[in-house]
């Protein structure tokens, strides 16, 4: 009988709150929310439909959200904190009046229901959707807190657990603390000349590891870190292993690297020929020059004209002159190359790759030097395209206001 005369009065205030609802909003009512009313209206039932109703909804199977939902409820009861306590109840208070505003059954009331609801009473045109109203189960919504960090009575164990960043500030005090003890241990190997140059184990190779990346270390520390304290971090990791006696404390170094493996190279020089020449191809946008370099004197034949004549202007000459530049061979070598397709500025590009190509093959070191200098790589830019409604690729067509 009770729970009849419950029934009766959910009933009863959800009907009024439709009306009013129906009242208020019958001019703004969007397409969709005749239907959202209507199907909670449905839900104002006698005490034997939602008897029936409720046997149907055990049996059925439970959607995505719905199974989070009672996720969550079931992690309540593992909740000690009061804070959260008061937020569960509150969230409960706040879920139960937003079911009679929409003139549904709190006990009925799901999470579809309760996201439909709120965009109902609280239509939001943000573009971002962590800024638009929502009700969310505390458990889901507040960050989780490290019961590790601290004892029975609340009190951390980490000097910086109020700082935002404990695992950051316990490194850096690390990494001081180590470099303090490797200061005091290389002082006193040296006032007693006992293996001053000696590190006591030996290092590994740097140039086979890495320090962490950024969401590397970001996983080993279990926190988010920002730009500025990881590279923070690597810079008091490179002058701690730059240490004379860093060999001491690999282990913890070890920790924040990672071992690179090393591929097997993938030099591919170009070869004299019988003749002591060598032929390569370059590109550079539609340009393709044809080139064959052999030792000389430092002359030039581009499509049958010398240097200048083909390139007038000093920035194209510039650009063709500079694998020579990088390996100081200028008046060392003889071009002789055939270039078609694309300007000016694509055909020094093409000549530029080409030449750096055939180089390899005068020097021992020259791929080394030529692969720093980024100029055994095809250049990929190009001209970037037109855009519809501008006059150029960036340039807007000037603004009239009649």
């Amino acid at each position: 009988m009770a729970r009849f005369l419950k029934s009766y009065q959910y009933g009863i205030a959800a009907l009024q709150s439709v009306r009013v609802l129906e009242t208020i909003s019958a001019r703004t009512t969007p397409p969709g929310s005749k239907l959202l009313l209507s199907r909670c209206s449905t839900n104002v039932l006698s005490f034997e439909q939602r008897a029936l109703q409720e046997k149907g909804r055990k049996t059925k199977h439970l959607s995505k959200e719905e199974a989070k939902f009672e996720k969550l409820r079931a992690l309540e009861e593992m909740v000690t904190d009061p804070d959260i306590k008061k937020e569960i109840e509150a969230y409960y208070e706040g879920r139960r009046r937003l079911a009679i505003m929409m003139g549904c059954d709190p006990e009925t009331f799901t999470e579809q229901d309760v996201n439909n609801a709120i965009r109902y009473l609280l239509p939001s045109g943000l573009y971002a959707k962590d800024a638009r109203p929502f009700l969310k189960h505390p458990l889901e919504y507040y960050p989780k807190k490290n019961t590790q960090s601290v004892d029975a009575d609340g009190r951390p164990f980490e000097a910086g657990f109020f700082t935002g960043f404990p695992a950051y500030h316990n490194l850096v005090y690390e990494v001081l603390e180590h470099t303090r003890q490797l200061d005091e241990l290389y002082t006193a190997r040296k006032s007693t000349d006992k293996g001053s140059d000696k590190s006591g184990t030996t290092s590994s190779n740097p140039n086979l590891s890495r320090w962490l990346q950024h969401n590397q270390m970001q996983d080993l520390l279990k926190e988010k870190i920002t730009e500025q304290q990881y590279k923070s971090i690597i810079e008091r990791l490179d002058r701690l292993a730059a240490h004379p006696l860093a060999g001491t404390i690999q282990t913890f170094l070890d920790r924040y690297r990672r071992v690179v493996v090393v591929l097997q190279s993938r030099k591919k020089m170009e070869q004299l020929d019988d003749s002591g020449l060598v032929h390569t191809t370059g590109y550079r946008k539609s340009a393709v020059a044809n080139v064959t370099v052999s030792r000389g004197d430092g002359k030039f034949d581009i499509n049958g004209l010398s240097l200048l004549e083909a390139f007038p202007l000093i920035q194209s000459r510039e650009q063709i002159l500079y694998p020579f530049v990088v390996v100081d061979g200028l008046g060392l070598f003889d071009v002789k190359a055939t270039v078609e397709g694309g300007g000016k500025s694509g055909q020094a590009g093409a000549l530029r790759h080409g030449i750096s190509l055939a180089l390899t093959a005068f020097g021992e070191n020259y791929y080394e030097v030529f692969e720093k200098a980024n100029l055994l790589i095809r250049d990929s830019r190009r001209r970037e395209r037109k855009k519809p409604g501008q006059r150029r690729a960036r340039k807007k067509f000037t603004w009239v206001k009649r």
